[in-house]
């Protein structure tokens, strides 16, 4: 049996290719596919193929599809089609499937050496492809997260057969494909930068200058940016071609030639930018901080949260209202520590850009990272610069690239926690209050200001989260029949997968996913089976099966990386949209995973409960310090680890423990947890 999702999904058995003529059944194989070989539980299929609304026979309706799909591909016995508690499993080789296949050969084509056969290697991967990927699958919150996957994959498998056939003094046959490519894909800026290369060794030096200024007219156009680094340089390339040659900077002569253009790289602000006075007030006030002067001193701002909380659109507002003091250079550059489908920059690849484009010839550029950032000090030194680091992976990535004497303001978005810069001041941002999120939507989406009360719903859904936001009022503004009504009713259960044109908050979450090892992996999943608001180290330590010590260095580690919150010393709570995505790939796979975790969270809070009452019927009236043993990581039995303290006076440990039952009936639905409950 042979498998092709790069298109319309289809199978074959023996003879030709057969699609699939029913969505739920193509929703179903197509999940069974991208999870080759592995238990899909039940409920995982039911969320692909109902969200989070299937009807009350879902079970029953998946069960019946499962034998449908099996006569459909001559599999009536379940040989292939496999039942595996918790669900099913696809008994398929790799290599029956094209995805598969395609990225077997991307990989083989990266690892090669030799230009024509990585060529070759690619041709084959390309010639996979019949179409947008799953293009006829219902996108369930896994077939939506691989979608975007596979398309990325895609354009970058186009962009290394492009480079390979260069290698190979094959350029000036790839100028009709690049100009295709351009104008399938616009943004992408490496497929104009081949365009241009082709262009300019094919003797037409001329068209690759008009090809410039058509990216330029692009990007400033759709992001009101200009275009990035790698550009800028090749551009100044083609311009000094045309000139006299360069000539070697003489001894000393490093510098910025004095009366020089200065660099302003900043890209384009919102205008339906909204909230967020506080933290302006502190940005644009930072340059005005005591000491901010000193000889060495280099003020730094360190913003970081969750994806999608509005941490660019933050700094880039700073930085223009901050610009006008800082006449020399205002560089912005996204190192994609946190994009899809790419590496983070290197610092040394970030400092060529800038020292390319502040003039340096590249034949001169220092080879190593610290000649680089050495001579990028150099010429900036005694000037006031404004330096925005987006997107950063870690303090290691950032340092290189920070300015050795006063007068300059760098600031820093990441999604993680930098504790490593020197002398930063951090700023984490949380989502915004509820009225700015009302402010911001409307801003996006003018019509929807005549209904306040839907918009306040609206916003709520999506937790204040800009992200969320933003998609929601661009998918408002394309369906212009819709009103809010309609918007609210047809983005409820899919929040995460809703995409105004590629983007989603499920991928956004699924590059912070993914820099998670293992182990943080496993416990992030638990923690989005826990029904309440918030977590505690011994709840979830019982809900994971770990020791105490371990669940608190996983529940900081996340806090760190911000897929977690502490809005009180050493309590935990996700987002409502984070804690929807860790439910999408939560552990159950393994037999009965969930019902065991959720299983000794309640015999955690039945034990805690049972030791904090028999203290207050011993001690009425006085405060109490309850030491309350830990439930093991098993079923039915308790923790022989270190000791939990609940303390407070009676009357907060009774209403602590009001809510916890409160929770536990909330969870008491859950498959093997009524008869706790």
């Amino acid at each position: 049996m042979l498998y092709r999702l790069l298109g319309p999904l289809e199978f074959r058995a023996d003879g030709d290719w057969t699609g699939v003529s029913a969505p739920k059944l193509r929703a179903l194989l197509a999940t069974l596919l991208l999870r080759p070989g592995q238990v899909v539980s039940t409920g995982q299929l039911m969320d692909e193929l109902w969200g989070n609304d299937p009807p009350p026979a879902a079970r029953k309706l998946v069960s019946g599809y499962v034998l449908r799909l099996r006569r459909l591909t001559g599999d009536p016995g379940g040989r292939v089609l496999v039942t595996s508690a918790p669900g099913y499993r696809l008994l398929v080789a790799l290599g029956d499937v094209d995805v598969s296949r395609f990225e077997e050969l991307v990989t083989a084509a990266r690892g090669t050496l030799d230009g024509a056969q990585a060529a070759e290697l690619l041709d084959g991967a390309l010639e996979l492809w019949r179409g947008p990927p799953l293009a006829d699958v219902p996108p369930g919150p896994l077939v939506a997260a691989e979608m975007a996957r596979l398309e990325e994959l895609r354009l970058e498998a186009a962009e290394l057969r492009v480079e390979a056939r260069i290698c190979c003094g094959r350029g000036a046959e790839l100028v009709a494909e690049l100009r295709q490519l351009t104008a399938g894909n616009p943004l992408r800026e490496r497929f104009w930068h081949q365009l241009m290369r082709v262009l300019e060794s094919s003797g037409r030096r001329a068209e690759a200058l008009q090809v410039y200024g058509q990216v330029q007219a692009v990007l400033a156009d759709e992001l009101g940016a200009d275009p990035g680094p790698g550009l800028q340089q090749l551009h100044r390339q083609l311009l000094a071609s045309c000139a006299a040659p360069v000539t070697p900077p003489p001894a000393g002569g490093s510098r910025r030639a004095a009366g020089s253009a200065a660099l302003r790289q900043l890209p384009g602000t919102v205008t339906q930018f909204a909230g967020r006075a506080a933290e302006l007030a502190v940005l644009t006030g930072m340059p005005d901080r005591p000491g901010t002067h000193l000889p060495g001193t280099v003020v730094i701002t360190a913003i970081d949260g969750m994806p999608g909380i509005g941490k660019t659109a933050l700094a880039v507002q700073a930085g223009h209202l901050l610009a006008s003091r800082f006449p020399d250079r205002q560089l912005f550059v996204d190192l994609h520590g946190h994009t899809p489908g790419q590496e983070p920059v290197s610092s040394a690849d970030a400092l060529a850009g800038w020292l390319a484009a502040d003039g340096v010839d590249p034949r001169y550029l220092p080879a190593g990272l610290d000649g680089r950032a050495a001579m990028w000090r150099d010429r900036i030194a005694g000037q006031r610069v404004l330096l925005i680091l987006d997107n950063a992976a870690s303090s290691s990535q950032v340092a290189p690239l920070l300015p050795g004497t006063a007068g300059s303001l760098v600031l820093v978005t990441s999604r993680r926690f930098l504790g490593d810069l020197p002398a930063a001041v951090e700023m984490s941002l949380d989502v915004l209050p509820a009225g700015d999120a009302a402010a911001m939507f409307t801003g996006l989406a003018p019509r929807a200001a005549a209904e306040p009360a839907r918009v306040a719903e609206l916003v709520a859904l999506c937790g204040n989260l800009p992200l969320a936001i933003s998609l929601l009022a661009r998918l408002l503004t394309r369906h212009r029949s819709w009103d809010m009504a309609h918007l609210i009713s047809g983005t409820r259960a899919r929040l995460l997968t809703v995409t105004a044109e590629s983007q989603t908050v499920a991928a956004s979450f699924e590059v912070s996913y993914q820099d998670l090892d293992a182990g943080q992996q496993r416990f992030f999943r638990h923690l989005g089976l826990h029904p309440g608001p918030d977590i505690d180290t011994g709840a979830a330590a019982a809900l994971a099966g770990l020791p105490l010590e371990d669940a608190a260095g996983y529940l900081d580690g996340l806090h760190a990386c911000r897929l977690l919150q502490e809005p009180v010393p050493h309590r935990y709570r996700m987002h409502d949209l984070i804690r929807q995505y860790a439910r999408t790939v939560a552990p159950d796979t393994a037999s009965g995973e969930q019902e065991l975790a959720i299983g000794r969270l309640l015999d955690y809070y039945q034990h805690t409960a049972e030791a904090a009452g028999t203290r207050l019927g011993r001690h009425p009236r006085t405060p109490a310090a309850i030491q309350v043993p830990a439930p093991a990581a098993g079923t039915g039995t308790r923790l022989d680890t270190s000791a939990l303290t609940l303390s407070g006076t009676p009357a907060d440990i009774e209403h602590r423990l009001s809510e916890l039952a409160r929770q536990i009936t909330a969870r008491a639905g859950l498959p093997g947890t009524s008869d706790r409950g």
